[in-house]
């Protein structure tokens, strides 16, 4: 079970709910994610529910609530809109649905539910997916339902899983308040420090008098310090009483004893000043001012930071499509039949058939049934080449189709997808702590009581030294006593052990790094665990296609033959390259628009390119065409011989050749003469390596870190290109799907290395969140 737990802020809490969850009776294991703010659960539901972990989850100070998981197959969660108050609405529309073929279970969640809408009443379904469908329960209900309810719709939190990830909340919420913050801590800092400093300014504000003893500086610093304190600082005071509820004391007790020590000190000395009006002290309600300024900039940069983290799972969220055009597909005839109907992407089933458009997202995973088109897959599999979908091809949700109609079966939905079991494998990997964190944690839990009884030492020592020691004259200003010097102290054992270190000097050096290596066209994401680790990497595994490689396709070779007998071209140079321009320029595959883009930069003149007559693309072959009356072929080997050409031994070595080298080969026929038709060139599409892939190559084995390639093409490719950057054989791994790149970086990581993983980091995400290092290149920032 997954929970959404608040008022999580620090290590100390992880470990808190950690440690008091663990030996509950029936809880297997438990995983906490500072990040997501949210515990992940294995329980044995017999013996503790969901409420009842949630309620202890809640007892121990951290409010929870369950996430419920609305887009498992045969677990669906309805939202309903009320057409008017009842009281009884749910219970009577739960009894009445309740009787249906293939339903398991009904029952309202609204009250356990992560951000349920108000007024909503959300019914959590369970079906057997072998006897009924998400869209028959849609409908089941609302026919129970009737003129009862406005409206009927899944219910969907995906935004709010966003908003937690990104902590859009927490980072609006600490802006706000340190800016207002910032109101105050200006002018109590030139109030209480820059005029303090002035000799004239100072005694006449203290001779100023506002309430018998009281004078002008002490009056204006209290009224401008209390509400810091009480308002912008009050959820410090209240996660501190929370962790003293539960025994765990939180970095946020520091900052309440730091500050509140400063302020209720310089509280009493307005008290004695009141009854004492000769009673002369220095006050202290400057610091616990800007303390709270400064802690409350750090949590801003803090959660700022931590939300970036989240971008790449967030991405892939957003990849999978919302609806999805349902049609009646005769599998006997090949036939469509209807416009089709708009479903949600939960309510799919396996077996269902979707017409996806050209330009539009593929909602499952699934077989193509009708329909012919390029892919774009990158997104998932990392490789730029749109890959060629006829019927019976696989393809994958979240992938983009490109220029034709497609209508594919559902062969998996839901939580049974690649895209999901992507996004799953990520957040997984994320809730792991590496054992430098769990040191970390348990350290955490034992370093504000450390740090409190120190305080206590540090002043009960200056005390004793200041009262039975010699000291030096003027150690002490002639104005502080003994206790307030001593007090100073401990409050700067406080204030120096308290977040405002980690939480402004960690953050703030973060800011001030990345902002730098922006400028160098670096962005720096994951904070000081990936900069503190990154010097200390010992394997860097590279992701092939779009990292190292450019990752668009282009024309690396471009050949005209020559005739055995005379030994020249067979055709002129502009004659090829028109050839190409013409025969291609209303091409829409990728390798076809390489082409046509390489031939018309070669051409001195535009008009060398005439529109092609008679044009065809041949499926997993080429194209054939006539251009001024002769026949154009540019394709593979296969199209050639369907026209009678073939290729002799040595040409055909120099065609391996160029194969093993990691290039598609396309052959260029041409109507030299009156039915004459005779291959007279060829080009190779590529997808090269980058420039400075070399030079990257070069200082890494300067350096002593060893280079690894991970990559989905065929062995041939990826060993060629890493043959050409030097890498070690033990380091070539080819031919890997996206889900077991994860399994290579544990695999490097199981001999003590530091493994840094560089990708594109939507593909290449479940890599590079188990990797010590992550460096996702080519992406949004």
């Amino acid at each position: 079970s997954d929970f959404s737990v608040t008022l999580i802020t620090c290590p100390t809490c992880v470990n808190t709910i950690d440690t008091r969850i663990s030996p509950v009776s029936g809880v297997k294991s438990i995983s906490v994610n500072l990040i997501a703010k949210k515990a992940s659960v294995e329980h044995d539901a017999a013996q503790i529910s969901q409420d009842q972990l949630a309620e202890r989850i809640a007892d121990i100070g951290y409010p929870a609530a369950i996430i419920q998981k609305a887009n498992a197959p045969g677990h669906l969660t309805f939202q309903l809109t009320p057409s008017e108050n009842s009281a009884n609405l749910s219970e009577n529309i739960i009894a009445r649905a309740s009787v249906f073929p293939g339903l398991l279970n009904i029952q309202d969640v609204t009250e356990t539910t992560v951000a349920a809408p108000a007024g909503a009443i959300l019914l959590s379904v369970e079906f057997d997916v072998a006897i009924t469908s998400g869209r028959q329960n849609l409908s089941h209900l609302r026919s129970v339902a009737g003129e009862s309810i406005t409206s009927i719709s899944l219910f969907k939190n995906q935004s709010n899983n966003e908003e937690a990830l990104l902590r859009v909340k927490e980072i609006q919420h600490y802006k706000r308040y340190f800016i207002i913050s910032l109101f105050f801590a200006i002018p109590i800092f030139v109030i209480g420090m820059v005029l303090m400093l002035i000799e004239d300014t100072k005694h006449a504000m203290m001779k100023v008098k506002v309430i018998r003893g009281i004078n002008i500086s002490g009056f204006l610093q209290f009224l401008i310090a209390t509400p810091v304190q009480f308002w912008l600082g009050a959820s410090f005071y209240r996660h501190s009483w929370l962790s003293l509820k539960s025994l765990r004391p939180t970095m946020d007790l520091l900052i309440c004893l730091g500050t509140s020590a400063a302020y209720f000190f310089s509280v009493i000395v307005l008290i004695l000043q009141l009854v004492n009006p000769a009673f002369e002290s220095d006050y202290f309600f400057e610091v616990s001012t800007i303390l709270i300024c400064f802690v409350l900039l750090g949590r801003f940069l803090e959660n700022k930071s931590k939300g970036k983290t989240s971008d790449a799972i967030v991405k892939l969220m957003n990849l999978q499509a919302n609806t999805a055009v349902v049609v009646d597909f005769d599998a006997s005839t090949g036939n469509v039949s209807g416009e089709g109907e708009v479903v949600d992407t939960d309510l799919l089933q396996a077996g269902d058939v979707v017409r996806v458009f050209p330009g539009t997202t593929i909602p499952v995973d699934g077989v193509v049934v009708l329909g012919e088109s390029n892919v774009n897959e990158a997104m998932i599999t990392g490789e730029s080449m749109p890959q060629k979908k006829i019927v019976s091809s696989p393809v994958i949700g979240g992938t983009l189709n490109i220029n034709g109609a497609l209508y594919v079966k559902a062969t998996k939905v839901g939580a049974d997808s690649a895209l999901a079991k992507i996004v799953q494998l990520v957040e997984e990997a994320q809730s792991q702590k590496p054992e430098i964190q769990k040191m970390t944690d348990k350290i955490s839990g034992i370093f504000v009581p450390i740090v409190v009884l120190v305080a206590i030492v540090d002043f009960a020592i200056w005390m004793l030294v200041l009262r039975f020691a010699t000291i030096p004259p003027n150690f002490i200003p002639a104005t502080t006593s003994p206790f307030v010097f001593s007090l100073l102290l401990a409050i700067s054992v406080l204030v120096i052990a308290c977040p405002c270190g980690l939480g402004l000097a960690a953050p703030s050096a973060i800011m001030v790094g990345t902002g730098l290596a922006a400028k160098h066209h670096i962005l720096i994401k994951g904070g000081g665990a990936a900069l503190e680790k990154a010097h200390k990497v010992d394997v860097i595994l590279f992701d092939k296609t779009g990292t190292l490689t450019i990752g668009q396709p282009t024309v690396s070779v471009a050949k005209i033959l020559r005739d055995e007998a005379t030994k020249k071209h067979k055709i002129s140079k502009k004659d090829f390259f028109s050839i190409l321009a013409s025969a291609e320029m209303d091409s829409e595959h990728p390798l076809g628009k390489a082409i046509f883009s390489m031939a018309k930069q070669r051409l001195p003149e535009v008009h060398g390119i005439t529109r092609p007559k008679r044009f065809k693309a041949v499926s997993g072959r080429g194209i054939t065409c006539k251009l001024n009356g002769r026949r154009v072929l540019i394709g593979n080997r296969e199209l050639m011989a369907d026209h009678g050409l073939s290729i002799d031994q040595a040409l055909e070595s120099k065609f391996q050749m160029l194969e093993s080298e990691g290039k598609t080969l396309m052959l260029v026929a041409y109507e030299t003469s009156a039915e004459s038709l005779q291959v007279v060139g060829y080009v190779a599409v590529s997808d090269p390596l980058r420039p400075e892939a070399f030079r990257v190559a070069e200082q890494l084995k300067k350096r002593g870190i060893r280079m690894g390639v991970v990559s989905g093409d065929n062995s041939r490719t990826v060993n060629h290109i890493a043959h050409q950057l030097g890498v070690d054989e033990d380091l070539i791994f080819s031919q890997v799907l996206p889900t077991d790149k994860k399994n290579i970086v544990e695999q490097c990581q199981s001999d003590s290395k530091i493994v840094a993983f560089v990708g594109d980091g939507i593909n290449a995400s479940p890599a590079l969140a188990p990797a010590d290092v992550g460096n996702a290149v080519g992406t949004d920032p």
